[in-house]
């Protein structure tokens, strides 16, 4: 009888252990909330930081248009004009224009542990001096925490990768005709996981 005992617990313990999770990830996956309990890339895009409508004409202008959206978006305390500055220094010492519509200028926080952004979108397209010559379409400010200063090369990356290669998410990103419209095209789970990878632990 004894022996019987422990062999069907140690059954319940193994189906628990082994199949237990592949049951899980599987209904997780089936929900769409798998991986949601880790950091991905752009996850700080939400649609009150997306304007599709930009009305700056100059780098300059759109680079303050984008600033001004993000102290407004974001509740946290940050100096504004420390923050346009850092970001206009940067894009003196080399211009963050792409190629291929994207701009990502960016510049650093003193405080905080996130990145934080905010993107601008002009369907007609903006004369920046871009290194193709093609109008720029798209500019991501980017704010980085001097702890985690890299971390704007991830999201240069992707957006550089995916916007590079594929045209249909190109044109429809640049023509997004509201914040939602953008928001969807960025953090659908398999049009954008380009875009939207998970991040590594730091």
């Amino acid at each position: 009888m004894v022996p019987l005992f422990l062999a069907v617990v140690l059954t319940v313990v193994l189906l628990n252990e082994i199949v237990g999770p592949i049951l899980t990830r599987f209904a997780l996956s089936r929900s769409g909330d798998l991986g949601k309990d880790r950091a991905r890339l752009i996850d700080f895009l939400h649609e009150e930081h997306i304007k599709t409508n930009l009305q700056g004409e100059t780098k300059e202008e759109v680079i303050e248009e984008l600033v001004d959206l993000l102290v407004r978006t974001n509740h946290i305390e940050m100096d504004r004009d420390k923050l346009l500055a850092s970001v206009l220094e940067r894009e003196r010492i080399a211009s963050t224009c792409l190629g291929d519509g994207l701009a990502i200028p960016h510049g650093e926080l003193d405080d905080g542990a996130e990145i934080l952004g905010v993107m601008g979108i002009s369907s007609p397209g903006l004369r920046f001096p871009a290194p193709d010559g093609h109008p720029v379409h798209c500019v991501v400010l980017l704010a980085t925490p001097a702890k985690a200063r890299g971390r704007h090369l991830e999201v240069l990356a992707a957006f550089a990768r995916t916007l590079g290669a594929d045209h249909a998410v190109q044109q429809q990103l640049f023509h997004a005709s509201s914040p939602a419209h953008a928001y969807e095209l960025l953090h659908a789970d398999e049009e954008s996981e380009d875009f939207n990878y998970f991040l590594e632990d730091d």
